[in-house]
């Protein structure tokens, strides 16, 4: 997502385990559709970030092809929690990525994440892939704010 938020420098265990910061948007036009007094980071785009970073740590185009456990533990306000950490566990499968992800602060832990992740597939006959998909979905959560 475009100026959605930005990563620092990440640190890397045994090529499995992943630290990513992140510096949340604040003023990003998501914001006024969700919710315009009360802004809170959408559950897709946090999502969106974890199979984002899992790309970089695995220089490939991805997708989630199945998710076993999600959970949503607390809302990030972007105003008072800007600077998040996303943690990441991944380990190599057949065909793709078994990944364990978090999102957290330093006190805190908002969201978690059990999944796999295969390589996406391009469509010719289409004339895209799916990660254009996912960003088209959300272009139009911003749209419709």
């Amino acid at each position: 997502m475009k100026d959605f938020y930005s990563v620092t420098p990440i640190t890397a265990k045994d090529n499995r385990e992943y630290t990513f910061g992140i510096l949340l948007n604040k003023t990003h036009r998501i914001y006024h559709g969700h919710f315009p007094q009360q802004p809170v980071v959408p559950g897709v785009c946090m999502m969106l970030m974890v199979r984002e970073l899992v790309e970089i740590a695995m220089e490939r185009n991805l997708m989630f092809k199945e998710v076993s456990n999600i959970k949503f533990l607390s809302l990030v306000d972007p105003a008072v929690n800007n600077e998040l950490m996303i943690k990441l566990t991944i380990d190599s499968i057949e065909g793709g990525y078994n990944v364990k992800a978090s999102i957290e602060s330093a006190d805190k832990l908002f969201f978690t994440i059990k999944g796999n992740l295969s390589a996406i597939i391009t469509c010719p006959a289409q004339g895209g892939t799916s990660s254009e998909a996912d960003s088209s979905v959300v272009g139009n959560l911003e749209l419709e704010g």
